[in-house]
């Protein structure tokens, strides 16, 4: 029935809902704010922010207001957000009831609270005895997570591959001396 409309298109500048968008910090980092009812958070984010005007704004009020003036709190948002640094507004967001995270960087995820707690990674244990964190698989195909194991030493399994696809013994050392495998 509604096939021959066009989908609406919006950029991230006039997005109808500022809530559910990312945001550039001072010192170059991105939040994602994850806010789908942009009137039941509205208010208690942009107080959080210290920016409780745009909560009294009758640009910002209604739904109807806001999205005729998306842009413009899209505007106000970014300006806000790139004054503080990622640090910063993890304290400012850190009570808000809606949704929000830091894009992080890899290096952060060992250091990531919830990622810990919801077993996002896990020790593998080295070839030498020792254990290093890695992220665990993310696909899942049962109730029980696939486990973790290291990756072959380098040279690791060479001779047992050599073997099996048919060289002896004499020809394997053969290989080694010349150098041709580890």
């Amino acid at each position: 029935m509604f096939a021959d409309l066009p989908s609406p298109r919006f950029t991230r500048a006039d997005s109808p809902n500022p809530l559910a968008s990312r945001y550039r910090t001072s010192d170059d980092r991105i939040v994602h704010l994850v806010m789908l009812q942009v009137m039941r958070f509205w208010a208690e984010t942009v107080t959080a922010i210290g920016r409780p005007d745009l909560a009294e704004d009758p640009r910002f009020t209604t739904p109807a207001a806001m999205f005729e003036n998306r842009a413009a709190a899209v505007a106000a948002l970014d300006e806000t957000f790139a004054s503080r640094t990622l640090a910063e507004w993890r304290v400012a967001l850190a009570d808000i009831s809606g949704v929000w995270a830091p894009a992080q960087k890899a290096i952060e995820l060992h250091d990531d609270v919830q990622a810990i707690a919801n077993g996002y990674i896990d020790d593998v244990a080295a070839a030498d005895g020792s254990s290093f964190p890695l992220v665990v698989n993310p696909v899942q195909f049962d109730e029980a997570p696939t486990p973790l194991v290291r990756a072959p030493e380098t040279g690791e399994h060479t001779d047992e591959i050599l073997t099996e696809i048919g060289l002896d013994w004499e020809r394997i050392v053969e290989l080694k001396v010349a150098g041709a495998v580890l």
